[in-house]
């Protein structure tokens, strides 16, 4: 598996990661400030974008994904990167952190869970996601598209700007229904190894966000730090799970602090 980016800017690196249904372009309203300040890689994840599946691998699962991206930063000659990651991709980045944690010089981690803890309600979370896929692949991706969006999770869309969401709901249907399906099977939170016992071995700095109306994610974001040895958390006002763009420009300004921080004498 090849994993393709988009690379921008000079400085230290910086590897996006972003959600599931989304690709590099995700992150184009970052990408102009980031620029100024790190050598940015916005990754295609696995299924997404230009990175396809190529069925020569024999695992599958955010492990994998993992170690993939520790063998693409090997290629790009990045010994250790700052990276930010976006729900799945957040979920990525916490997998990479328990594996390949001397690659991480710190991390952002938006609207992202280390996993579901009861064995029984992964298998029930894994088999509704293969449902999902299986439709995916029968009904097509316009009629996917429409309810992804318009499920609860992403009910406070509506306070984004209607040409974010526009743009959005376009980037996602300009993507492969069939690759979708296979993403969704293998990157499930159903098949993801709870990661909760790992949290408090991933002592690089951190900052964990999530919106201010994704209870559930508040919730979790809040277990993340206490757990995390090097974690802050903050919560987003007037935002819910799509933080990238229901509130960009409280996101932008927490992740910008986060590395001020880091720069202040």
């Amino acid at each position: 598996m090849e994993l393709t980016a988009v690379t921008s800017g000079e400085g230290p690196p910086l590897v996006l990661l972003h959600g599931f249904t989304g690709n590099h372009t995700s992150w184009d309203g970052w990408l102009p400030e980031l620029s100024k300040r790190f050598r940015v890689f916005a990754l295609d994840l696995p299924g997404h974008g230009d990175t396809k599946f190529d069925g020569r691998d024999s695992a599958t699962g955010l492990p994998h994904v993992a170690a993939v991206i520790d063998r693409w930063l090997e290629k790009q000659g990045v010994v250790k990167a700052d990276f930010i990651g976006y729900s799945m991709g957040g979920r990525t980045l916490l997998h990479l952190a328990a594996l390949f944690p001397q690659r991480i010089s710190s991390m952002i981690i938006l609207s992202a869970s280390p996993g579901i803890e009861d064995a029984a309600e992964r298998s029930r979370r894994a088999h509704a996601d293969d449902v999902l896929a299986d439709r995916i692949e029968s009904e097509g991706l316009e009629t996917f598209v429409r309810e992804w969006m318009e499920q609860p999770l992403f009910e406070t869309l509506t306070l984004a700007e209607p040409q974010r969401v526009a743009a959005e709901r376009s980037r996602k249907l300009a993507g492969d229904g069939p690759s979708f399906a296979q993403a969704l099977r293998q990157f499930t939170p159903g098949r993801q190894p709870s990661l909760w016992p790992a949290l408090a071995r991933m002592e690089m700095r951190s900052l964990i966000l999530s919106g201010a109306l994704d209870k559930k994610y508040v919730d979790i974001s809040s277990q993340m730090v206490a757990a995390m040895p090097r974690a802050e958390g903050v919560v987003i006002e007037g935002a819910g799970h799509a933080l990238l763009l229901e509130n960009p420009v409280a996101t932008e300004a927490a992740v910008a602090a986060f590395y001020a921080e880091r720069e202040t004498p």
